[in-house]
């Protein structure tokens, strides 16, 4: 579940207040009708649409159009309710698998193909008698080349006259784990919107609806989702999806990864409702020409399956059901679920305490910490109106992301000020502030992070390794003002094995043994809440869970608040546990609830995203009056930071938008690092890729932008004496993280290479090659004045020059944009040089006009000259001193 806000822990209620039975129809196998042109079977059903006219049309995978006549009296179905009435072939239909279908208001047909033996998936429109009416709409042959066979464009929803939603069935060949929903121009054949839609393996996305006109942008759908195995027969499920937050992938190409996914509610399980699950794949929302739907929120839908010709199947069955999504809507609306315990959360921020300033999400990531802290202090007056209490959490990895932690000769220095700022109640500590003993030993400074965090700061397992004391403290009880709910805290890192010799991570699974632990679960609390920088479903957590059941029982509230994958996720472990994870960047900010009632325990959430104008929105606060008295003065803070050390100077211009993963590698792989450190023929790299963390935008670069595609300023190191066999046995043998700047097929077998590696990974990849057997090879350091991080700004300074005058294609900064050019090393003197000018130019105008009383006609033709003169010169100065590059009159001047 991946959906904004939910109620448990009976699902099966939650899913029934959905969905409810409202009767089914079927046909048999071998079921026929009369028309004019004789009996017409009826099979392998794909698809509904009701016409505008109310007329019911489905469509077979072979191309004909049935029509039927229906009549749900008190909103039941029944075999009574549904004839079939005509049947009309498409052109040419013996190469064509049709799929989705629908009728437009003037009566032509939209229909979308598989992938077949005869023809790759396409968008056909057809006249209402059958005849093709035009081209099919092209589909650009990167989604017809990895389009999988047999499960192209399956659904089909239309929007208006003029615009439609499709989608494949599977993910495609380069996808895992989500399909791509694509919005087309009808009129021009364009693709105007693309979204990453989750879904399970072995799930076929089979039909969609669209709820509204606004499609993929913020728009809401119902999609059909089916999955069939021996043991289980079909699955159907039905989602309320949202698009408000995703992210645009039209243009990501290959590798989406990063990109937010619509949010899906599952509102029906077709098992729930006591039918007999057969292989659904076509739905349609029931037109409202009864009273039987009272508002849009509530509506009949009708689905049909496909009966494959199989005579184990059920035949041919219509099935109605009731469907109500005014609850699912509702979690869109404005305000929290608040409860007993309230929680408002914060993980893997990673520096990211300035907004967003390039076009990485939609809505646009405006807000910065100052904002969260505004949002903060708004909800701490709304939890005091009410009488509750909020908790305000951060669940660690707050350094290596931006110049603010990652620009300082001691990464995080510049940040912990900032971030001491918030209010937080409990906080944990994440991996990336082990790596280095200096931020560890930054953290530990007097009246620094952990003193001003002190009592709240939890390091459940990580202690330094010369006093074998925490960090932080292991626990603590967290009291609420107003009601006096008493929770239990912990922070745990996950079992890291690559931390600074400094600390010591101990392992979890010790740890829940300890007399300290099963201590603080004895406390007199009315729940548990875990912070854990670890993916929300890690097995660690129910190892931790596991523990807390056997001191407190099976009923006892447990709130996970989650981190590290750095994505937005919700998960039930049982009745009374769950696990949240709320983002990555500062691109989310999560709220999570917990109602206790004698009977059960109510847990609910809702996931933020960090755009000003909708942090505002939430908390009904007007955008104008939202930010808070503190909230401006962080945000001072924060831009004073990023003024002193430069993170707006412009390295150079971008000539495209480089996105994380495949394009990104590439870039560094194929071109950055072997021309900067001179790469021969017989050199390659070798290297984890998820240093790479932050697309690369096209225009203006600034020193922020590199430092946040890649932050890790590691030391480039060479291996000798290694052939290609021993290459290609090594790089599988490392994690799935690890890529090779060739292809390994390329590797002559008995070929000497020079392997490029990072510090960082040298334990990694030494270690291997032990266990392999590899003995013969020497590592060293590599000559180049250039880390792993700084050789971005190397090349972009040395190889991608600016136009004369760069304009930001989106602005980076509030600030001003200052040019790493040589010229603008003098920029600190051009105020002065524009004074000079202006004075120089007065006392010109002064001796000029001594001299008109001599001449009024000489001096007119004087003044004019030098006026213009001077005019020039001051101007060159002042552009100068904005865009950073000298102008050739000034210089002349």
């Amino acid at each position: 579940y991946m959906g904004e806000h939910s109620m448990f822990p009976v699902l099966l209620f939650v899913f029934a207040r959905h969905c409810k039975y409202r009767g089914e129809a079927t046909f048999p196998n071998d079921y026929s009708f009369p028309t004019e042109s004789g009996d017409v079977p009826v099979f392998e059903l794909s698809s509904l649409s009701f016409a505008a006219d109310g007329t019911l049309y489905t469509m077979s995978d072979r191309g004909m159009l049935y029509g039927l006549t229906w009549a749900f009296l008190d909103g039941k179905l029944d075999v009574t309710s549904l004839n079939f009435k005509s049947a009309t072939p498409l052109q040419d239909r013996t190469n064509l698998d049709t799929e989705g279908f629908t009728v437009l208001d003037n009566g032509d047909l939209l229909v979308s193909t598989e992938h077949n033996e005869f023809t790759f998936p396409n968008i056909y429109t057809f006249y209402s008698n059958g005849t093709l009416k035009s081209k099919p709409i092209h589909i650009p042959t990167f989604y017809t080349d990895h389009m999988r066979f047999n499960l192209g464009f399956e659904a089909l929803a239309k929007l208006n006259e003029t615009a439609f939603i499709t989608a494949n069935e599977m993910p495609l060949t380069i996808d895992d784990g989500f399909v791509r929903l694509l919005q087309f121009d009808l009129r021009s054949g364009d693709i105007v919107a693309a979204l990453r839609y989750n879904i399970e393996p072995g799930w076929g996305l089979v039909e969609l609806i669209a709820l509204d006109d606004k499609g993929l942008q913020s728009g809401n759908l119902l999609a059909l989702e089916r999955f069939w195995s021996a043991e289980l027969g079909s699955v159907i499920h039905i989602y309320f999806v949202n698009t408000e937050r995703a992210t645009d992938i039209s243009s990501c190409g290959f590798d989406c990864s990063g990109a937010y996914a619509t949010t899906k509610t599952r509102i029906c399980d077709l098992s729930d409702l006591g039918v007999t699950v057969d292989n659904y794949e076509a739905m349609a929302i029931v037109p409202q020409r009864t009273s039987l739907v009272p508002h849009n929120d509530q509506f009949m839908l009708l689905m049909v399956n496909d009966n494959n010709e199989n005579p184990l199947q059920v035949g041919t069955q219509f099935l109605l059901t009731a469907i109500d999504i005014s609850s699912v809507r509702s979690r869109d609306s404005v305000g929290f679920p608040w409860g007993d315990i309230n929680i408002l959360m914060l993980t893997d921020v990673h520096s990211w305490v300035s907004s967003h300033f390039r076009p990485d999400n939609s809505p646009l990531l405006t807000a910065d910490m100052g904002d969260v802290l505004s949002l903060i202090e708004h909800l701490q007056s709304d939890a005091a109106a009410r009488g509750t209490d909020l908790f305000i959490v951060d669940n660690g990895d707050i350094v290596d992301g931006t110049g603010v932690s990652d620009a300082t000769a001691v990464r995080g220095v510049a940040l912990f000020p900032l971030l001491k700022e918030l209010p937080y109640d409990a906080l944990n500590i994440g991996n990336h502030e082990l790596y280095s003993e200096a931020t560890i030993r930054g953290i530990l400074e007097p009246n620094g992070y952990a003193d001003h965090f002190r009592g709240k700061y939890l390091t459940s397992n990580v202690i330094l390794s010369d006093t074998k004391q925490p960090i932080g403290i292991r626990s603590s009880v967290l009291v609420g003002s107003r009601t006096g709910t008493r929770l239990v805290a912990f922070g745990f890192l996950y079992n890291m094995l690559d931390a600074s010799p400094a600390v010591t991570v101990l392992p979890v699974q010790e740890v829940v043994q300890t007399e300290w632990f099963v201590a603080a679960l004895q406390q007199d609390v009315q729940a548990v809440l875990v912070l854990a920088h670890m993916d929300l479903q890690n097995d660690l957590l129910f190892v931790i869970l596991e523990k807390i059941r056997e001191v407190k029982g099976s009923t006892f509230p447990v709130l996970f608040v989650t981190g590290h994958s750095h994505y937005r996720g919700f998960a039930q472990f049982d009745s009374h546990a769950v696990s949240i994870e709320a983002g990555r960047f500062l691109d989310t900010v999560g709220f999570a609830s917990i109602t206790l009632t004698p009977e059960k325990v109510i847990t609910s959430h809702r996931f933020v995203t960090a755009n000003a104008d909708e942090l505002a929105r939430v908390t009904e606060v007007s955008r104008h009056s939202f930010v808070t008295e503190n909230g401006s003065r962080l945000k001072s803070m924060i831009q004073k930071v990023r003024q002193e050390l430069e993170l707006d100077r412009v390295v150079g211009c971008s000539p495209q938008h480089y996105f994380v993963g495949t394009q990104l590698w590439q870039l560094y792989s194929q071109n950055i690092v072997p021309r900067m450190l001179d790469f021969d023929n017989s050199t390659i790299l070798l290297m984890r890729t998820t240093g790479i963390r932050y697309d690369l935008f096209e225009g203006v670069v600034t020193t922020d932008d590199l430092l946040c595609v890649f932050p890790f300023p590691n030391r480039f190191m060479i291996i000798v004496g290694l052939n290609g066999s021993m290459i290609r046995e090594l790089v599988p043998s490392l994690s799935i993280s690890f890529r090779l700047s060739v292809e390994l097929t390329s590797l002559e077998a008995s070929s000497l290479y020079r392997v490029v590696i990072q510090d960082f990974d040298r334990s990694s990849i030494t270690t291997t090659l032990t266990r392999l057997g590899t003995q013969d090879y020497a590592v060293s350091n590599v000559d180049t004045e250039y880390t792993t991080s700084s050789i971005w700004k190397g090349f972009v300074s040395q190889h991608w020059p600016c136009p004369e005058s760069p304009t930001p294609t989106s602005s980076p900064s509030p600030s001003v944009l200052v040019s790493e050019s040589p010229s603008s090393r003098d920029s600190r003197s051009q105020p002065q040089t524009i004074i000079v000018a202006v004075v120089v130019s007065v006392l010109a105008f002064g001796i000029i006009a001594l001299g008109c009383l001599w001449s009024i006609q000489r001096c007119k033709k004087t003044t004019g000259l030098l006026s213009h003169q001077a005019r020039e010169h001051e101007l060159s100065h002042v552009g100068e001193l904005h865009h950073g590059q000298p102008s050739h009159v000034g210089e002349q001047a």
